[in-house]
């Protein structure tokens, strides 16, 4: 069984390599098929993006869509909001963090299925500073409550508000 979590860890880095978006399964592999529990699992998920997030930010930095100065307010944003976002995790029962982890995988699927339009401009607000630190708190947070990495919420969120694709999925590798 371990080596099914681990061939499903390795499709994950390759797809958040690719994508920025892939964490998402780590949490239920872990408590499907490793027996930990909810609590355990989403921390230990948290924990194996720190590595991804690295190698991630450099490689989209050395092919030019990795901006620090843009990225700084989303790293920010996550930074302040995934540690209450752990706290919540630490208080409610198991049931209802895996019924968020389930919306969460939901809306990220369902976003995948509406494409961004080309050539949209996008809200100056989200583009903005304070945008950009209010989508990095909001992921944050969810990545501390349920251990799914950032990307997941904020790529979508991104790309609704006016981000390309390549260019939210680089800005989001730090904040994995």
């Amino acid at each position: 069984m371990m080596i099914v979590v681990l061939l499903v860890c390795l499709l994950v880095g390759f797809l958040v390599g690719l994508a920025g978006v892939g964490g998402i399964l780590v949490p239920p592999v872990l408590i499907l098929m490793s027996g930990l529990e909810p609590h355990t699992a989403m921390g230990t998920a948290l924990a194996s993006f720190i590595g991804t997030g690295f190698v991630g930010t450099w490689l989209y930095h050395r092919s030019g869509h990795y901006r620090f100065r843009e990225a700084v307010p989303f790293a920010l944003g996550s930074l302040v909001c995934a540690a209450p976002g752990a706290l919540v995790n630490a208080r409610i029962d198991a049931g209802p963090l895996v019924m968020i982890l389930a919306v969460i995988i939901i809306f990220a699927g369902a976003c995948t299925l509406r494409p961004p339009r080309a050539g949209r401009a996008g809200s100056p607000f989200w583009l903005g500073w304070k945008g950009r630190a209010v989508i990095g708190g909001a992921t944050g947070f969810m990545a501390g409550l349920t251990g799914a990495g950032g990307p997941v919420a904020s790529i979508p969120w991104m790309v609704l508000v006016g981000y390309s694709s390549i260019d939210a999925v680089a800005l989001s590798m730090p904040y994995q």
